[in-house]
């Protein structure tokens, strides 16, 4: 009997098409033996930083190369890249009591409540790490992303029907100043002219004339009244844009 061993280190390589977006971790049959680990297990990997997966056997050609195929997401969430080493080992993972997600985009729907419950569902089964980054899909076309900003209990958690679900909704009202900030930092002027490409979920014209002496109240109109019909409470100051 082989020996086993708490982890391994194996080299990060691109996983492959049909494993992108599935939280799927691919190890040669080797490394599984020396983990005990089996086909469906929650395995921790871990580069700069923490996070896990589904472990899978690895492709016939891969067997016996020491590498770990894994998709971008993960790559991101474990601060790798292609060749370096990702730690892989065994891990218990908790029933999630609780997580809170920050959202990767700017609309939400109206319906706050509904949409956490819809997110759940899509996440059920996902084992997830703080600061991770995951996704779900909403069509063949288009995937909605968070970060994970909140876990309970510590460590690797599995997200499961009994978990507390809730999307931080200021964090959308963050994306929005640091859009904002980055628009005035690119000209050197008292006045900017936002076009809707930029907030297309808050501007209904074309564009928006935005100056040090009088923009500012009608910006802070548009940003409350998107604000409040999704049901998010700010307190929303000058002080928060940059005015060159």
């Amino acid at each position: 009997m082989k020996k086993r061993v708490d982890f391994i280190k194996l080299r990060v390589q691109e996983a492959r098409k049909r494993d992108i977006g599935h939280n799927t971790i691919r190890i040669d049959q080797n490394s599984m033996n020396k983990l005990n680990i089996q086909t469906g297990d929650v395995i921790e990997i871990v580069g700069e930083k923490q996070s896990a997966g589904i472990a899978w056997p690895s492709y016939p050609q891969d067997a016996d190369l020491g590498i770990v195929r894994i998709d971008s997401r993960l790559q991101k969430n474990t601060g790798t890249r292609v060749d370096d080493l990702l730690e892989v080992r065994k891990v218990k993972a908790e029933i999630a009591q609780s997580i809170r997600l920050a959202p990767d985009f700017i609309r939400l729907p109206t319906n706050l409540r509904r949409f956490e419950t819809f997110v759940k569902r899509k996440l059920g089964g996902l084992p997830v790490a703080l600061h991770d980054y995951i996704c779900i899909s909403l069509s063949t076309e288009r995937d909605i992303c968070f970060k994970v900003i909140n876990l309970k209990p510590k460590g690797i958690c599995v997200i499961k029907p009994g978990t507390v679900l809730t999307i931080d909704e200021s964090k959308i009202f963050e994306k929005i100043l640091s859009i904002i900030n980055s628009l005035f930092e690119e000209q050197d002027v008292h006045k900017i002219t936002i076009q809707r490409k930029y907030l297309p979920e808050i501007f209904s014209s074309e564009m928006l004339d935005i100056s040090k002496n009088d923009g500012f109240p009608t910006l802070k109109s548009f940003l409350l009244e998107y604000l409040m019909e999704h049901g998010i409470t700010v307190k929303f100051s000058i002080h928060d844009l940059k005015f060159k």
